[in-house]
């Protein structure tokens, strides 16, 4: 127990990144489980400022092309209790989705083995900094354009920053 509390404490006040054993455990539970393979560089969680980061993520269907690929995210966990709102209501102030790239011509959910559902996630504001969509109707680039999804209460804002548009 002793051990747990130091390990606990240590978490609070320092930045970690997540190792890369863990990411092959956890890719060999999703392959197994749901016939889906993940992929990042880094994920960097750092509590002393709330923040929660990934680069160059990536998921697919096992051993197939990314359906979806993403630059970076972070997830700015709600501030109270150094990271502890995670246990709240509320625990995700905003996501912040550098370069979010979604194939619809590579292999999809559908065609995975498993039942994976994506899950809800509970954040007040979600920042999409520019994406790219590879359809059967063909690929639309909009890297230059910003979405922002903003919630209050049960009202949600769509603000759109279109250059040149």
């Amino acid at each position: 127990m002793v051990i747990l509390t130091i390990l606990f404490i240590y978490l609070l006040n320092n930045e970690f990144h997540i190792p890369k054993g863990l990411k092959s455990s956890i890719n060999d539970i999703t392959r197994n489980q749901y016939g889906l393979d993940f992929n990042y560089d880094n994920f960097i969680v750092n509590l002393p400022s709330n923040n929660i980061s990934i680069s160059s993520f990536s998921l697919s269907v096992a051993d197939k092309n990314p359906f979806i690929s993403i630059g970076s995210t972070t997830v700015e966990l709600a501030s109270s209790s150094k990271g502890l709102g995670i246990f709240s209501d509320n625990p995700v102030n905003k996501i912040i989705i550098n370069d979010f790239k979604y194939d619809m011509l590579a292999p999809q959910l559908e065609e995975a083995s498993g039942s994976f559902k994506l899950p809800s996630i509970p954040a007040n504001e979600i920042h999409l900094n520019g994406f790219v969509i590879n359809t059967p109707y063909g690929f639309f680039d909009l890297s230059n354009n910003k979405v922002i999804l903003k919630k209050e209460g049960n009202i949600v804002d769509i603000l759109l920053d279109i250059p040149n548009g």
